[in-house]
């Protein structure tokens, strides 16, 4: 199911599993958008446990003011049912230690656990297998 798509980032469900496809920079007008649709996406896994993957690509760095939108939105899908978020990092990605670094910041902070990961597929493949998170 596709749910929103525009040149930042794309948002689709696959099973119980939110997957996000981005690329930034993301301020606050871009988060506050992309906060309204992964709403959206959220209502359409009927309140189960659930998991997300987000594909960063390029250069994905939260400004201060995205950053704590981002934190927001993470709590918000943790009281909403996020057990696990599996972060894929590619070799197109820029900045790769700055990203961890803030991602981890905001999932440490919110309580949610996370990893990180090569592609898309050794992300899939964790979630489907024993060491899934839900």
């Amino acid at each position: 199911m596709h749910l929103s798509e525009n040149k930042k980032y794309s948002i689709r469900i696959e099973r119980n599993i939110l997957i996000v496809d981005a690329g930034g920079p993301f301020n606050d007008q871009t988060m506050k958008r992309y906060r309204a649709d992964i709403v959206e996406a959220i209502q359409s896994l009927s309140g189960e446990k659930w998991q997300q993957i987000v594909t960063v690509n390029e250069t994905t760095i939260f400004t201060p003011e995205g950053l704590i939108v981002l934190e927001q939105s993470v709590a918000n899908r943790k009281s909403l049912g996020l057990s696990y978020s599996a972060v894929v990092l590619t070799t197109k990605t820029k900045h790769q230690s700055l990203i961890k670094h803030q991602l981890s910041q905001c999932y440490n902070n919110v309580g949610v656990e996370h990893g990180y990961f090569d592609s898309l597929t050794e992300a899939l493949s964790y979630l489907s297998g024993s060491n899934s998170k839900t």
